[in-house]
């Protein structure tokens, strides 16, 4: 979700909500599941991503909304996030491309794309403008761990990278630019330095849910095969 903040441009026009909708549904992906949304700098422009791999990039001002042209047919989208100069769209994608395709805003088309050596990135976060690392982006996922690149242009330089943080779903730059936040499967929301990647401090946010889950199955599975292995004994004797 993004909010509008008027102080950043009062003259933009607030959106029609209900012709956003009406025209999505023409460009065909309102049977499609709406995944990520991103609101540009100047707030003006929204973009879009749904689970079929398309992205829209919808104006305040004039109403429209572009479907963006992709060579791509069906990666999932799992975050959107605009460059910090409001002309780029990086959207994180599933399925065989497994990287972050780069999207002109201007040619509403799919410029290029970042690898990501086949791990999936979940989550996106461009450093704020006039911030030290205004170029910095920042990406996590549970197998990829944490990366941070130097997003300009379609040269995207690979900055640093750390798998010391697991099981991540999410990211995102302080307003300073010099701390990123991780949150995870695990419950936590952890602190790091933008430069280091060095944890500084961590919060529980007390959810084990999916641990507790998982803990329980392994149990089930474990008495289960035991159940067997005595049973399987049982009948063919002890010495078996």
């Amino acid at each position: 979700t993004c909010f509008i903040d008027e102080t950043v441009n009062p003259a933009a026009p607030a959106f029609d909500t209900e012709r956003v909708i009406v025209q999505d549904a023409v460009l065909g992906n309102a049977g499609s599941t709406l995944t990520p949304i991103a609101c540009s700098p100047t707030e003006d422009l929204i973009s879009v991503g749904a689970a079929d791999g398309s992205v829209t990039i919808s104006n305040s001002a004039t109403g429209s909304i572009a479907v963006v042209a992709t060579s791509i047919e069906g990666p999932f989208t799992y975050d959107l996030v605009f460059s910090t100069d409001g002309k780029r769209i990086f959207a994180a994608s599933a399925g065989d491309l497994r990287g972050i395709r780069i999207i002109d805003v201007d040619q509403k088309a799919e410029v290029g794309t970042i690898t990501t050596d086949g791990e999936h990135i979940w989550s996106l976060s461009c450093a704020p403008s006039d911030t030290p690392g205004s170029d910095l982006m920042a990406g996590a996922g549970p197998d990829a761990g944490l990366v941070v690149w130097k997003a300009g242009g379609l040269k995207n330089e690979l900055v640093a990278r750390t798998k010391e943080y697991r099981h991540l779903t999410h990211v995102a730059f302080s307003p300073d630019g010099r701390k990123i936040a991780l949150g995870g499967r695990d419950g936590l929301v952890t602190i790091v330095d933008a430069k280091s990647l060095r944890s500084e401090y961590t919060l529980d946010a007390g959810d084990r849910s999916e641990y507790l889950i998982l803990a329980c199955l392994t149990a089930i599975a474990l008495l289960i095969v035991a159940g067997l292995m005595w049973t399987l004994r049982a009948e063919n004797g002890p010495d078996s």
